[in-house]
């Protein structure tokens, strides 16, 4: 496509061909944005300077999980302690739409927490703007927690009308 940018119609990941070979470079930490101006963060700001690795973000499986590459290969990455709805549910779109406006083709941080595979992790994303996508998609009523670490921030976005509310878990 002009733009670089492919849909793959048989596994509906959106790919970039646009070539990755922007130097690795390791920004000063940055405060993490919050996922909703009116809702405080999930998680104390001094646990959001963690370790990882950088990487360009060529595909947008779902809302929640995301291809990878970095300089030793491609990684799937789900997003940690959150789920997004199916394929075919309500707001399954909009949590989509938001993950690739965010972070499609863009530079981040993946924070590994668990290895799935030979190339798949579940773990966090930090977004080009210091915002942790997995906090974000939660806050705004994108995705629901799985297990506490967002579960205050969900039940929050609850109270506020947040679109997965209507969804109930």
């Amino acid at each position: 496509a002009e733009d670089g940018i492919r849909d793959d119609l048989v596994t509906g990941v959106q790919t970039c061909a646009l070539p990755i070979s922007a130097p690795i470079r390791n920004p000063a930490p940055r405060p993490v944005a919050r996922a909703v101006a009116d809702l405080p963060p999930a998680t104390p700001p001094a646990t959001q300077a963690r370790a990882g690795f950088e990487a360009q973000v060529n595909g947008v499986v779902d809302g929640c999980t995301l291809e990878v590459a970095d300089q030793r290969g491609t990684w799937m990455v789900e997003l940690a302690g959150v789920a997004c709805p199916a394929q075919g549910e309500p707001m399954e779109g909009a949590a989509r739409q938001y993950t690739t406006r965010n972070v499609f083709t863009k530079r981040v941080r993946v924070v590994e927490q668990q290895r799935l595979g030979p190339d798949s992790i579940r773990g966090e994303i930090i977004g080009p703007d210091g915002a942790v996508l997995n906090e974000a998609m939660v806050g705004r009523g994108l995705a629901w927690s799985v297990g506490d670490r967002y579960a205050e921030l969900e039940l929050q976005a609850r109270q506020i009308g947040r679109a997965t509310s209507e969804l109930q878990s």
